[in-house]
């Protein structure tokens, strides 16, 4: 799994130059911010973490990883509200667990 989301991130997805880099840059002008272009970045133990999830009705995933990709963890879970906007807090819960 670790070998592909390398593959995506730095073949298919960072192709254009800085797109890699842009992708971790989060606006300095914005007190409190914390989304770069479509990641969402945490710190957690000490570490900083850059997360990316989604859902379809009936499913969710989420992918976080440092960005060395030395802490990976790809998760899929069944939704429990088809049409609810917040993160399910079972893969919540799971991905936190996984990143100690």
């Amino acid at each position: 799994m670790k070998m592909l989301l390398v593959d995506e991130v730095t073949t298919k997805i960072a192709r254009p130059p800085g797109a890699l880099e842009e992708m971790f840059t989060v606006p300095s002008n914005i007190e409190g911010a914390d989304m770069s272009v479509g990641l969402l970045g945490f710190e957690n133990g000490g570490k900083v973490y850059w997360l990316k999830s989604g859902a379809r009705y009936g499913y969710s995933a989420v992918v976080v990883a440092t960005r060395d990709l030395s802490r990976p963890l790809v998760h899929p879970v069944n939704s429990t509200d088809a049409k609810g906007e917040s993160m399910n807090p079972v893969a919540q819960r799971i991905a936190l667990a996984a990143l100690k």
